[in-house]
């Protein structure tokens, strides 16, 4: 009997809240964020079955399903992109991202 091929999960999470828009040096959050890109080019090359998705934690917004079911709990967190195959229009999504300088996140 064949094994299945595995298949994996990932989701990132990226600060874009106040402390990282206070940054004296932006170039710490450009890091993490080509981090992130080198994670996603790496999973369309040789894991192209997998799932990526994309948190920002610190957002002037709220977008995710917690918030939804928890009024006022789960705030500035934004669902940037939900779980998916690695893809080119993940990648360019990516290239809008930058620090707003939202509220603080709750995050686990």
């Amino acid at each position: 009997m064949a094994l299945a091929a595995q298949k994996e999960a990932v989701v990132v999470v990226l600060d874009v809240g106040q402390a990282v828009a206070r940054m004296a040096d932006p170039s710490a959050f450009t890091e993490a964020r080509l981090a992130v890109v080198k994670v996603i080019q790496n999973k369309i090359l040789f894991s192209a079955r997998d799932e990526v998705g994309v948190l920002l934690i610190g957002t002037k917004g709220t977008r995710n399903s917690l918030a939804e079911q928890f009024p006022g709990e789960y705030m500035h967190i934004t669902v940037h992109r939900g779980l998916e195959p690695p893809s080119a229009g993940l990648l360019r999504s990516l290239s809008a991202v930058s620090p707003d300088g939202g509220g603080p996140a709750d995050f686990l």
